[in-house]
């Protein structure tokens, strides 16, 4: 795809969300709300697709981390998941973060805290519970399980 077709098409998928901006009353301010965690959930996509990029030497290209990067996958149905978790829908947050574990096998709890740019590499195993809290920048390999270790609270 050229880069005529790659601006013609982000731009038709920027409209799409704008226009769903201008609805009537109450309708416009859901698609408002909606239009803003789309364009954060892109930007997000993007910075974790970048990541991977910088730090994996395998990585050849954007579309195949895109497209083949269970890591990837993961954090965003896991970025998806938190805003649900966020506004109180957790059954729903929950079915989308099990749904992910289940094509990933990366298991993100909707409730856990994760900065930009988290790469998962060769994620099999991994496990990041509720009460996990990832700074930016971080790499993380197989078999890792970040969280609480019962039923006690906190940290």
């Amino acid at each position: 795809m050229d880069k005529r077709s790659r601006l013609s098409k982000k731009n038709s998928i920027e409209k799409l969300i704008d226009a769903a901006s201008d609805l009537p009353g109450a309708t416009a301010f859901v698609a408002k709300d909606i239009s803003r965690s789309a364009r954060r959930l892109v930007r997000s996509v993007k910075a974790d697709v970048r990541a991977v990029r910088e730090r994996d030497p395998a990585a050849r290209s954007n579309a195949e981390i895109l497209l083949l990067y269970s890591g990837v996958h993961a954090l965003a149905a896991y970025r998806v998941a938190h805003k649900l978790h966020e506004n109180e829908h957790y059954f729903a947050a929950r079915a989308l973060s099990q749904a992910a574990k289940a094509v990933t096998g990366i298991e993100i709890h909707p409730g856990a805290k994760i900065g930009k740019g988290l790469v998962i590499d060769h994620g099999t195993g991994v496990v990041i519970g509720e009460t996990a809290e990832i700074g930016d920048n971080c790499t993380l390999y197989q078999g890792v399980t970040l969280g609480g270790t019962g039923k006690d609270l906190g940290k």
